[in-house]
């Protein structure tokens, strides 16, 4: 890698890459726009509160960052100490959480744009995924947009992609 400004590589999926990026972008302003108070009422996901809609996001986004990291090098003692407990994010201080979550969504798009050309089709694990590195920007992007709903605010969610979200069980 050069100096200078970090690229995604010419292979990256880029549009699923911009997608997540967005989406990262607009639960942020929906998360910043929360009082503290706001964050621990009730998400629109049944018997969660928004802070654990949020702390999930982040413990997703870590676990990518990881995965993809083992791509390039393997996990240090620090890598691995780094986990994200769910329950205990939930119980942060509401700076702490926004400062979680900004931190980790970066540190997922620090391992985007390292992961080098031709690393994309390889295979990683996370706790959620088993598959290629290709897919997980537009998992990711899911999971983003799909909280933005469920932190059941009043934002308009934008139109996203058609085929985004797959089909509810029992359709087509």
């Amino acid at each position: 890698m050069g100096t200078g400004a970090r690229r995604d590589a010419p292979d990256a999926p880029a549009d699923d890459l911009l997608l997540a990026r967005r989406g990262r972008a607009f639960v942020a302003r929906v998360l910043n726009d929360l009082t503290d108070e706001q964050l621990d009422a009730p998400s629109a996901v049944p018997g969660q509160s928004r802070r654990y809609v949020i702390a999930h996001l982040c413990q997703q986004a870590r676990a990518q960052a990881l995965a993809l990291k083992t791509l390039r090098a393997p996990l240090s003692a620090d890598d691995l100490r780094s986990r994200i407990d769910v329950a205990r994010a939930v119980t942060l201080p509401p700076h702490a959480l926004r400062y979680l979550f900004q931190h980790a969504g970066i540190h997922l798009d620090v391992e985007w744009r390292d992961l080098p050309q031709g690393q994309w089709d390889r295979q990683i694990s996370t706790p959620e995924y088993c598959g290629p590195a290709r897919n997980l920007p537009r998992r990711h992007a899911a999971a983003l947009w799909q909280a933005a709903s469920d932190l059941n605010t009043n934002a308009q969610v934008p139109e996203l992609p058609a085929g985004l979200f797959p089909p509810p069980h029992g359709t087509r």
